[in-house]
């Protein structure tokens, strides 16, 4: 396991939708910045989630931080990467559609500021989420939102994210959702395992979730009318849904699911099938974030 409390040489892992498509620009800001603070900078462009993988686990150890430049989805590829190697160091620049966990804990947006902390090797010990093989920062969910984040991925170029995901909700409920309640009956409404605190582009579904904690809040709702839907919506706005008699909070270390079908999981913005029993865990294992944060009461 690789820990190193200098950082020199840093190797930023390049969505290519990025920061709505400016590659290029957010390439040479990056480069600038690593200039400015006498850091040198690699990179991988990630098109292909394979190759980009590939090129990761072969060039994590040679440095001393792999940045991923993108949200959730490009985190979770450049995590499980990470994973496969010695190299434990991990920075984020959320400039992704998404940028769920690096909102729940306060990370700056501005690549300046995150190359300044990555050059003053600020850094901070978090846990990370595991569900069969794959790690995840943010959150695991099943059930409706994955019908929602199908419709999401669909719209969220077309509005603001947090925009896109709600009228994806009514877009689900409107046409899906006879479809969802015949394929699921007997599943939670909403399911949601959280190491994070957010999910659909900035919702406070697990508000009081933290990487910093051992435990995973596990949050289900049992609600399955329109009326119903909307109205714990309108509580997971003003942060009050947990107090709902249709909803259930519990800490969890590990939590065994089984289907005999194959479903589909939110992991982190990734829709990944899987089935028999499925173990969700923080298996107590961290990594060191680095970054630049702005303050987030509680964390």
């Amino acid at each position: 396991m690789t820990h190193r409390e200098k950082i020199e040489n840093i190797l930023f892992v390049l969505n290519s939708h990025a920061g709505t498509g400016k590659i290029e620009q957010i390439k040479r800001e990056i480069q600038e910045s690593c200039k400015f603070y006498g850091l040198h900078d690699f990179y991988i462009e990630k098109k292909d989630p394979d190759q980009a993988s590939r090129a990761i686990v072969d060039q994590a150890d040679q440095v001393d931080l792999v940045v991923s430049v993108g949200g959730d989805g490009s985190n979770f590829w450049t995590l499980n990467a990470l994973m496969k190697t010695r190299q434990r160091n991990l920075g984020l620049i959320p400039l992704g559609t998404g940028n769920d966990f690096a909102h729940a804990l306060g990370l700056k947006k501005s690549i300046r500021s995150q190359v300044e902390a990555y050059k003053k090797a600020e850094k901070k010990d978090i846990y990370i989420g595991k569900i069969q093989d794959y790690y995840f920062l943010n959150i695991v969910s099943y059930g409706f939102d994955v019908c929602v984040i199908e419709n999401y991925n669909q719209m969220a170029k077309e509005s603001h994210k947090k925009l896109a995901y709600i009228r994806s909700i009514f877009k689900t409920i409107r046409k899906d959702f006879s479809k969802f309640t015949q394929a699921n009956k007997g599943w939670p409404f909403i399911s949601v395992l959280a190491n994070g605190s957010y999910f659909g582009g900035g919702l406070p579904i697990a508000y009081q979730a933290n990487p910093f904690k051992p435990d995973l809040d596990y949050i289900q709702g049992h609600v399955y009318k329109t009326k119903d839907i909307v109205r714990l919506l309108a509580k997971v706005f003003l942060k009050n849904h947990l107090t709902d008699p249709a909803v259930q909070l519990e800490e969890k270390s590990r939590q065994e699911i089984t289907t005999e079908k194959e479903k589909i999981f939110n992991i982190d913005g990734e829709l990944l099938p899987l089935k028999g029993k499925i173990l969700v865990e923080k298996p107590q294992e961290k990594i060191q974030l680095y970054g630049a944060y702005k303050h987030v009461k509680g964390l």
